[in-house]
């Protein structure tokens, strides 16, 4: 499952990706962050963003590749990523 959920008032889109325990390990995930790229740029968004867990480091990979910035942040314990469209 992957989603794209515009943020209110600005003109970027927090993005969001499932793949069950079974489908892991195939590409799956970086397919489906590859086309909600697309997906955001058609829709003439500027920006993606996205919180990954510290311990998912799969998807942290997948994001890297897929031309994401990432930083760590300690006080919510999550990893936020964005990507300029």
């Amino acid at each position: 499952m992957g989603r794209l959920k515009k943020l209110r008032a600005t003109n970027d889109a927090e993005f969001a990706v499932m793949v069950s325990d079974q489908y892991q390990g195939r590409g799956l995930g970086k397919e489906l962050v590859l086309r909600l790229v697309e997906v955001g740029r058609a829709e003439k968004l500027s920006r993606l963003v996205g919180d990954i867990l510290p311990e998912n480091t799969a998807m942290q990979r997948t994001a890297r590749a897929a031309g994401f910035r990432m930083w760590h942040v300690p006080s919510e314990e999550v990893v936020r990523v964005e990507r300029e469209l």
